[in-house]
């Protein structure tokens, strides 16, 4: 009996595991005007919806429906997602010593 019990609260945890969401899991957001094209601000959100990052480009315009310029903010979001992994890793390293 405490065989199968324990059983099931390994398989419920590892479960809820493969259910949970990744916390680097961000999207972004392109603002930019059409009459004013002299800038851009790429917004970073994450799965919860809250703002973590914002980049202005000034003298950029960039448009979306465009796939290279997507490559580009996408490239963009993945050197901020590795930019703060990093240094996320070397701040708990610090708090070690």
């Amino acid at each position: 009996m405490i065989r199968i019990l324990l059983l099931l609260t390994v398989v419920l945890f590892s479960s809820a595991k493969d259910f949970a969401q990744p916390a680097d899991n961000l999207y972004w957001v392109v603002e930019t005007n059409i009459l004013h094209p002299n800038y851009t601000v790429v917004h970073f959100y994450n799965y919860r919806n809250v703002k973590v990052h914002e980049v202005r480009m000034q003298g950029v315009y960039i448009d979306i429906r465009n796939p290279k310029q997507r490559k580009k903010v996408d490239l963009l979001m993945k050197q901020f997602q590795d930019r703060t992994v990093t240094s996320s890793k070397r701040r708990k390293l610090k708090n070690r010593i």
